[in-house]
C-alpha cells in the first residue's frame, strides 16, 4: 500500500513485531483497558481487527507463525505460548525462572532462548527445549537480553552493565564485543548472519 496504516490498538499500544511474511503484527498493550498483567494482541497488517490474545507482554511470532511467545507478569513470571489460531495456551516453563526479561526463538522453533533470574541468583540467558524440562544456562551472569542468530547457533546478548558479548548455544565461552558500548541497542542480525544491527 502506498499510504500509512495504524495498527496500534486502544491508547499505549508498545513492542510491535512484524512477521517474516510481512502480514502479522504482534504488540502489548498497556492501556488501563488491558489490565494489570497488559494484553498480549495480534493483527493483519491489512488492517482487519485486533486479536486479543491473553494476558501479557507479547514476544516474536514462531517460525511457522502459529504461536506468540508471551511473558506474563506473576510471582514467579510466567512463560506461555498463546496460539494464533484454534487451540489453548500453553505454559513452557516449569517456574524456575522468578522473572523473564527476553524471550525468543531459535532456529526451526524447537527452543526458545530465555533470559531471566533463577531465585537468589543474578540473570543471564538460558536455552529451552520445547519438549522436555532442560533449562540451560549459555550467557555470563548479568545478561538481561539477547539476539539469536539466523543460524541458531549463537546469540549476542546485553549484560545489565551495559556490556555485550557473543555467546555459543551450543556450549562454549562468551567472547566480549568490544565494538558496542553501554548507549548502544541491538535491533536484529543481518539475513545472512555476518553482521548486527544496532543503534
Amino acid at each position: 500500500t502506498s499510504e500509512d496504516r495504524d495498527l496500534s490498538w486502544l491508547d499505549t499500544t508498545i513492542g510491535g513485531q512484524i512477521s517474516a511474511d510481512g502480514r502479522t503484527v504482534v504488540f502489548t498493550d498497556q492501556s488501563e483497558a488491558a489490565g494489570a498483567n497488559y494484553a498480549a494482541c495480534l493483527r493483519k497488517t491489512d488492517g482487519s481487527s485486533t486479536v486479543h490474545l491473553g494476558e501479557g507482554t507479547a514476544g516474536p511470532l514462531s517460525p511457522d507463525g502459529r504461536f506468540v511467545i508471551v511473558m506474563v507478569p506473576s510471582k514467579p513470571d510466567r512463560l506461555m505460548l498463546y496460539p494464533t489460531g484454534p487451540g489453548e495456551a500453553r505454559r513452557i516453563d516449569n517456574g524456575e525462572l522468578e522473572t523473564y526479561s527476553d524471550a525468543s526463538w531459535i532456529g526451526d522453533g524447537k527452543s526458545l532462548f530465555v533470559c531471566g533470574n533463577e531465585p537468589g541468583k543474578a540473570s543471564r540467558c538460558y536455552v529451552r527445549r520445547l519438549e522436555g524440562k532442560d533449562l540451560k544456562p549459555v550467557s555470563p551472569e548479568g545478561a538481561v537480553e539477547g539476539i539469536v542468530s539466523p543460524d541458531g547457533r549463537f546469540a549476542a546478548v546485553r549484560r545489565v552493565t551495559g556490556e555485550f558479548s557473543m555467546c555459543p548455544l551450543t556450549g562454549g565461552d562468551a567472547r566480549a564485543f568490544s565494538f558496542l558500548g553501554a548507549g548502544d541497542r541491538m535491533i536484529r542480525w543481518s539475513p545472512d548472519g555476518k553482521a548486527l544491527w544496532v543503534f
